[in-house]
């Protein structure tokens, strides 16, 4: 009887430490992105990011800068933009 007892114990502890563990990862991920699909301070952040504060009105525009161009990070982001619902 007292083994079944430990047992029975053994397994909520690891179902819980589990789903505590589980918790905190989805957690971590879930406010770090924030609002954006991309990592604070990435070229495809600051991309997504300008496309956003900057009222782009379709991906052409993403590359009107020279200089953004040259930016693959900057471009794919601003692109994805317009990609998301």
């Amino acid at each position: 009887m007292t083994q079944i007892k430990a047992r029975k114990s053994f397994w909520i502890a690891t179902v819980v430490a589990i789903i505590v563990t589980g918790g905190l990862v989805w957690l971590s991920f879930a406010t770090y992105y924030g609002d954006t699909p991309y990592k604070e301070g990435t070229g495809e952040y600051v991309g997504y990011t300008s496309a956003r504060a900057n009222g782009l009105k379709s991906p052409a525009e993403c590359t009107n800068d020279p200089e953004t161009v040259k930016l693959k990070g900057f471009v794919a982001g601003c692109k994805r933009w317009f990609e998301l619902p």
